[in-house]
Parts: C-alpha cells; structure tokens; sequence
C-alpha cells in the first residue's frame, strides 16, 4: 500500500485494483497518510499473500501482479518458495504481467 497503487490510480483512474496487505496497521497508516481508501475501484484485502492467490475464485482475474512483499529482515520465507510463485501466476489471465519488487541484504 502506497506508491504503487497511488501511481497506478493516478494514471490509469479506470482501472480495478486489488490490494493485499497483512498487516492491519499498514491498512490503517495508509488510510491516513496516503489517502489510500477503498471505493469501487480499489479494494483493499487484509490478507496473507501466499493466502489470497490460492483461493480459486482468484484464478485467470487479473491482467497484472505486483509483487511487492517484504518486511525488515527481507523477503518473508513464505515468498522463498515456487509454489507462492505457481499459485500467483495461475491467478493471471492470458498475456498477464507479474512483477516482482526483490529486495535483499548483504547478508542474504
């Protein structure tokens, strides 16, 4: 929650948008810093991640992915696995598009 979905509504304001985000106070920080508010074109899910893309009613929905997960330490483990990444990739339609924002330190 953040930039990205702020860039994104803001050149593109048709656009559907779904965010995933675990941690409640993130969802809450956003809503008040970033005027990040749910409508009928942003849904905002609080959700695990590796959760969300398993659900079958997510399955061929989406023309893009936007991997954007870490915390403190990294990548969280769960995204360290291929079946996160079949399970994301099963979520695209046709042509579909997913990105992955990697971020690591000098002791990964």
């Amino acid at each position: 929650i953040g930039a990205i979905p702020a860039t994104l509504r803001a050149m593109c304001p048709d656009m559907d948008i779904d965010i995933v985000e675990l941690d409640p106070a993130i969802i809450e920080g956003a809503a008040k810093h970033v005027d990040m508010t749910e409508d009928h074109r942003m849904r905002i899910h609080e959700a695990d991640a590796a959760e969300f893309v398993k659900h079958e009613d997510q399955q061929h929905r989406y023309d893009l992915i936007i991997h954007d997960c870490f915390d403190l330490s990294g990548i969280p483990a769960v995204f360290h696995h291929r079946d996160f990444y079949v399970d994301a990739l099963n979520c695209l339609q046709p042509g579909g598009v997913f990105s992955v924002n990697l971020i690591w330190t000098l002791l990964e």
